[in-house]
């Protein structure tokens, strides 16, 4: 668990991403790991996505979804990914547990996040810097069986870079508690309908017009979606796709504003069967190139509605 006191908007965005309309992602969501897989389901979907080694590749751009395959222990992301190399510097008895003060390296304090988030939130200091070898100061807590039921580590010196989302956070602790130890492995299942992320996932970009997606694919990127149908319930549909020139980058003010012309003069033009699914009638959202998609193929932008379902309402 880690903790902060009311993050900045701009940090919650890079831990859980956000969404049109919607702001950040719902925090009520279930993931299944086992060693062939990742299962996700987001908290309001009636489905799990079903994610294989790959699906989450440099096409996606980040690890989100991979990073939960443990190579220590069983799901990655936790304190048991790097306690192996954390070393005990003093021990304490409390009651029938011993209680050890330990340094983790900031090496194995990199294991606990997503390629992306490492980038942002950086275990590793500068090269040079005094802070470098710093270790990160840890809590492990063993029962009389010598099992480990308790971890805290305080990252908070890793926080403060400049120009980061969590530039102004001061503190930052992750515990782990374990409990059930010696029990049979988790038989647990995916219960109803289970869709490969590998056919379902994709970029807004891809989706046809009247195209039918939900938000949340258990990643952090604003323009990966799940197509879905658009009988079933879906958070939002696509009435155009556009191209917005192959000149060069124009800025991100000209770039946003070339996009949202576009959408505008397609919005008029687009079915009304599609539009009117819209939460709030006449409204409509779009998604457009960034300056390395620009100049590699050229502006485009996807327009699209969101349902009453795809919002914070």
């Amino acid at each position: 668990m880690a903790t902060v006191e009311k993050p900045p908007q701009e940090t919650k965005d890079t831990l859980l991403g956000a969404t049109p309309g919607k702001g950040n992602p719902g925090h009520a969501a279930r993931v299944l790991v086992d060693s062939q897989h990742v299962h996700y389901r987001a908290g309001s979907a009636a489905y799990w996505l079903r994610y294989t080694m790959g699906d989450t590749g440099p096409n996606f751009r980040v690890n989100a979804v991979d990073h939960l395959r443990g190579s220590e222990g069983p799901v990655g992301g936790t304190l048991l990914e790097s306690l192996g190399a954390t070393k005990a510097t003093s021990r304490r008895t409390d009651g029938s547990q011993r209680v050890y003060a330990a340094d983790m390296p900031r090496s194995a304090a990199a294991q606990l996040f997503p390629n992306d988030l490492g980038r942002k939130l950086p275990a590793f200091s500068p090269a040079g810097s005094s802070a470098e070898n710093t270790p990160l100061p840890t809590t492990v807590s063993v029962d009389g069986r010598g099992r480990v039921t308790h971890v805290r580590a305080d990252l908070s010196t890793i926080l403060g870079s400049k120009g980061t989302a969590f530039e102004d956070m001061t503190s930052l602790t992750i515990d782990l508690r374990l409990s059930g130890h010696d029990t049979s492995k988790p038989t647990a299942k995916p219960d109803g309908t289970v869709r490969p992320a590998a056919e379902a996932v994709r970029s807004v970009g891809s989706v046809k017009p009247g195209g039918c997606f939900d938000f949340d694919t258990g990643q952090r990127l604003l323009d990966t979606v799940v197509g879905v149908p658009c009988s079933d319930a879906h958070d939002a549909r696509l009435f155009a796709q556009r191209t917005l020139g192959t000149s060069p980058y124009p800025g991100k003010e000209a770039a946003r504003e070339k996009a949202a012309a576009a959408c505008s003069a397609a919005y008029d033009t687009a079915p009304g069967s599609w539009t009117s699914e819209a939460d709030r009638p006449g409204d409509h959202w779009f998604m457009w190139s960034s300056q390395d998609e620009w100049d590699e193929s050229g502006g485009a932008v996807s327009c699209f509605v969101i349902t009453s379902r795809g919002t914070d309402d």
